[in-house]
């Protein structure tokens, strides 16, 4: 692949998509007040509906977020708690939700299903613990899921306000490197560079394997924003099939750390984390 021509014709139509679009939409970047919760459609099924209806339809659920299922004892089991599990990232594979916020009863819960994505980063306990006791939708399967009544390939969830289909505010880096600096003592609201690749992975724009330059450092002048690396992997997810990842040239990237993803691998000398301008 030509990333370099690639990068050059993204760049061109994420200029032409931004003008046509201006002012007609708002600039997803800037703060925004509280949202307002979105009326949850009439059609929308109850948790008590999805436990006898699994008959592989796809419908919208609610329920609130009561736990997660943990899949590495054998057999697994329910963990009603936001806890982190020894491995950090199986917790973010899938949520429990049932009637009640305070529901402990592992009979009266629905398995859902967290894809690697816009869902998974919305909705995971891993990530954003603050979600348990939240009232949220989701659309996907009704079919069993970890020996549970469950719902499958989540493709929308909508929590406190937010989609997994509004425009990307936060970028992930995934599984940045150490470089000049190292990643061991990252926490949220350190200032990074990172020299790295963006891509479109299952409809999440992200970076992917770079390393770092500058943490709470100098910021070289051809650093570009976190608003801009979206712009410009937003450009190339649609430059060929959205099936398939598309990654640029190496470009440096800076934000502000708001939260880590995966703690950092001392083995691999990596972190996961997220970053926003």
């Amino acid at each position: 692949m030509n990333t370099k021509k690639i990068l050059f014709a993204a760049m061109m139509a994420a200029v032409v998509f931004a003008g046509c679009t201006k002012d007609e939409d708002p600039d997803p970047f800037k703060p925004t007040p509280t949202p307002t919760p979105t009326p949850t459609p009439s059609d929308t099924l109850t948790v008590s509906t999805v436990l006898t209806k699994q008959d592989n339809t796809i419908a919208l659920v609610k329920g609130y977020i009561v736990g997660w299922f943990n899949t590495k004892p054998n057999p697994g089991e329910c963990v009603f708690t936001n806890q982190a599990a020894a491995d950090t990232t199986v917790n973010q594979a899938n949520v429990l939700i049932a009637e009640t916020a305070a529901e402990t009863d592992p009979t009266k819960v629905v398995c859902v299903q967290l894809p690697a994505g816009a869902v998974r980063d919305l909705v995971n306990l891993g990530v954003t613990p603050g979600n348990l006791g939240q009232l949220v939708v989701v659309k996907g399967n009704l079919t069993t899921y970890n020996l549970l009544p469950g719902i499958k390939t989540t493709t929308y969830a909508e929590i406190n306000g937010k989609k997994s289909t509004d425009p990307q505010s936060e970028l992930l880096c995934y599984r940045t490197k150490d470089g000049v600096v190292s990643g061991a003592n990252l926490k949220a609201g350190d200032v990074v560079v990172v020299k790295t690749v963006l891509m479109n992975y299952k409809g999440t724009l992200e970076t992917s394997y770079g390393y770092f330059t500058s943490i709470n450092g100098a910021v070289p002048e051809e650093a570009i924003t976190v608003a801009r690396a979206l712009e410009i992997a937003a450009a190339l997810a649609q430059t060929t099939d959205l099936k398939q990842p598309v990654i640029s040239d190496s470009v440096l990237v800076k934000g502000t750390v708001t939260k880590i993803k995966d703690a950092y691998a001392a083995q691999y000398k990596n972190i996961s984390f997220y970053v926003k301008d």
